[in-house]
């Protein structure tokens, strides 16, 4: 005879037929006979001892998915917080790596419109620097040019001194012309018209500088020099003729005339030559004041060529010997 333990207690199926007092059915163990007391489960007690274990181990079961639902759904919740963290970490790395490209970008545009600025003032400066040069060379060409035409034979080569510019050409920034200021000799007329032409070459640039008019009045000088020396040599080949006409005078008397008459010659010689004196007495009165005169007018031009250097003298054009 088979025992079953436990679970293996069936009770029988309700039978219409057999009416109310069908019996349950009870497997009895085999050693059943020989047991004096026979206890017996009850069929309800059977039945719901099972379902109770049944159900706290589904109840467990219940909870430990739950709870594995729960840690699975908390871990995926904190794998997209990390994903989302990370996300945004990357996000606000690339921000900000936009951002210092962005910066380095108007850094450098910057830089690039400060360094094209500063180009583009410097070619301001260095077309400033070149009209400047350029006109000074103008201005010294033509002042030097101006001396070395009116000066003519007596003005020597024009040297000039030149200044690199920012476009690589040789500017001219000052200037001489020499020219010979020496006296003619024993020749006081052509010294006195070397000297005007003198005075003219050293005033012929539009602007005379202040070493132009020590030039000039150096000229002015040299021809009031010459003025006396032609005055003084007059002078004396007039009194030469005047001698050399009293000469042939007295010979032609001597010859004609008788001893008395020529004593009477003598003292009319000595008269005349005492007219003679006194007549050259007074042209050298004359001549003596109208030297003073031209002294007076030298010391004159001196002062006013004086004058003109203290107010000529912030000019920097150069002249003949600058």
């Amino acid at each position: 005879m088979n025992v079953q333990f436990g679970s293996a207690i069936s009770a029988s199926q309700h039978n219409p037929s057999q009416g109310s007092e069908a019996r349950a059915s009870v497997a009895v163990p085999d050693d059943a006979e020989n047991l004096s007391t026979v206890s017996f489960t009850s069929v309800n007690e059977t039945q719901e001892a099972p379902k109770g274990k049944q159900e706290d181990v589904t109840d467990g079961v219940e909870e430990r998915r739950a709870l594995d639902e729960q840690r699975a759904e908390q871990s995926r919740i904190e794998r997209r917080q990390q994903e989302r963290a990370v996300t945004e970490q990357q996000q606000s790395e690339r921000q900000q790596a936009r951002a210092n490209e962005e910066s380095q970008v108007d850094r450098a545009i910057q830089a690039r419109r400060q360094a094209e600025s500063a180009e583009q003032r410097q070619l301001e400066a260095d077309l400033q620097q070149i009209q400047k040069l350029a006109e000074r060379d103008r201005v010294v060409r033509a002042h030097e040019q101006a001396h070395q035409s009116v000066g003519g034979q007596f003005a020597g080569a024009m040297s000039l001194t030149t200044e690199r510019g920012p476009d690589g050409k040789q500017y001219a920034v000052a200037g001489e012309v020499s020219i010979d200021a020496s006296k003619v000799a024993d020749d006081p007329r052509a010294t006195q018209d070397k000297a005007e032409t003198i005075r003219r070459a050293a005033l012929a640039p539009a602007d005379p500088s202040s070493q132009d008019r020590r030039v000039a009045a150096l000229a002015n000088q040299m021809a009031v020099e010459a003025r006396s020396d032609l005055e003084q040599l007059n002078r004396e080949e007039v009194m030469q003729n005047e001698a050399e006409k009293a000469e042939s005078k007295e010979q032609q008397q001597a010859k004609e005339a008788s001893s008395s008459e020529r004593l009477d010659a003598t003292q009319k010689a000595q008269q005349d030559e005492q007219l003679r004196q006194a007549s050259s007495d007074t042209v050298a009165a004359d001549l003596h004041e109208l030297s003073e005169n031209l002294t007076r007018v030298q010391v004159q031009l001196q002062e006013i060529s004086q004058i003109d250097d203290k107010v000529q003298a912030s000019e920097n054009l150069l002249d003949i010997v600058t």
